[in-house]
């Protein structure tokens, strides 16, 4: 089962077991963001060229919440910079995570539980019901971090941005292995590396993403 980059951003940021994000919002916030935008132009639906996205084509994707995402943009008066729009999808970013988290639950990934917040107040939560997706694409990123494997270019982008939004600590938990991952997390990203790979684009998205996190927290 492949996962999508704003699918891998939530699941590695909910807790598995009692169903609720872990990390810190800001940065879950502007990383299930730029996933949505890196997911639509590695799907060569957009580009970004002078700081701006501009739509190459407004054919369907398989996915939902990516077409949504490519129909504002193509309904925009003009093509967006970059920033406005980042900050603009995080301002809507509740209503798509539980578009996200229903897209899991239907794909068997994710279950909705009902609690009581001081027996009171009713809350939802999606622990996992079906680990091995999640536990697949912690094993890849494991191997690529600490034997050497060689990541694909979706995996580069996942790494970007758990660099950019500071979000290692959601793939290592183990304190005395960050620095050894954020080096070789900075190896595989560095701009050579992203722009022999992927090109000026997602350079400088990582760049916007970094910025706006920076400023945001």
């Amino acid at each position: 089962m492949n996962l999508l980059l704003h699918e891998s951003v939530l699941l590695l940021c909910l807790d598995d077991e009692k169903g609720h994000f872990h990390s810190t919002l800001a940065y879950l916030n502007y990383g299930f963001a730029a996933a949505i935008l890196m997911d639509l132009i590695l799907a060569e639906r957009i580009v970004l060229e002078d700081k701006k996205l501009k739509v190459a084509t407004n054919a369907l994707t398989t996915n939902k919440i990516l077409n949504e995402e490519l129909e504002r943009l193509y309904k925009a008066k003009k093509p967006p910079k970059v920033t406005a729009w980042l900050h603009n999808m995080v301002q809507r970013n509740s209503k798509v995570f539980k578009k996200c988290i229903d897209g899991l639950i239907q794909q068997g990934i994710l279950k909705m539980v009902k609690k009581k917040v001081l027996w009171i107040f009713p809350v939802k939560r999606y622990p996992s019901l079906n680990l091995e997706p999640e536990h697949t694409l912690r094993r890849r990123l494991q191997n690529i971090l600490f034997k050497g494997e060689t990541p694909s270019r979706d995996d580069r982008m996942l790494l970007a941005i758990i660099e950019a939004c500071q979000l290692v600590s959601e793939i290592v938990p183990e304190k005395e292995q960050r620095k050894q991952a954020k080096e070789r997390i900075k190896k595989l990203t560095s701009e050579s590396e992203m722009k022999k790979l992927l090109g000026d684009a997602i350079q400088e998205m990582q760049v916007v993403v970094m910025t706006a996190t920076s400023g945001a927290v």
